[in-house]
């Protein structure tokens, strides 16, 4: 070998053994790399993605094949559980009305609420919520009413939405 060859070889020696690696295993390296590759694009372990491929393969088949005869059907109405998740009026609406008793005084009363709701447990946070007296009482129709005093109508209405009682749509307002 020429002097000059030796000195090229040495530095490329060096620059490897600097970088932690020799020109042989960079070699053997590259080379093992592509053979697996190679063998994982051509092994069936490991398909390759690309449409060609997936078009020749043979279609998946899944394991639960569920057939029209084995499916029960409910009677099951959609409408029906979201009109009874939105309030618990059930459909109807919950009136808010003001009666003028004398001068400035006014009475407030709450009619449509639903029967499975615990109408003094919202009379009585009525009453400590809005700073103002209340009752519970029947009308005509044996329905219990509430009645507070003053003028509570959008107290009750904000009340009643923000507790989920009812959806806003539902309650109607009714007074001057």
């Amino acid at each position: 070998m020429n002097y000059l060859q030796e000195k090229k070889e040495k530095k490329e020696k060096e620059k490897t053994a600097h970088r932690g690696e020799t020109t042989l295993s960079a070699r053997e390296e590259r080379k093992t790399s592509t053979l697996i590759r190679y063998s994982l694009k051509n092994s069936k372990q490991f398909p390759s993605t690309t449409l060609l491929s997936l078009l020749n393969e043979a279609p998946l088949v899944p394991h639960n094949i569920v057939k029209m005869s084995g499916l029960q059907f409910n009677n099951f109405d959609a409408f029906k559980d979201a009109a009874d998740e939105k309030g618990g009026t059930q459909g109807d609406k919950v009136h808010v009305r003001v009666q003028q008793r004398n001068g400035r005084k006014c009475i407030t009363a709450v009619a449509g609420l639903a029967d499975d709701l615990d109408i003094k447990r919202i009379c009585k946070a009525f009453k400590k919520n809005f700073s103002c007296n209340g009752a519970v009482q029947k009308d005509e129709e044996d329905k219990e009413v509430i009645q507070l005093s003053g003028d509570q109508r959008t107290n009750v209405k904000e009340f009643l939405v923000d507790q989920e009682i009812c959806h806003s749509d539902t309650i109607v307002l009714h007074g001057f």
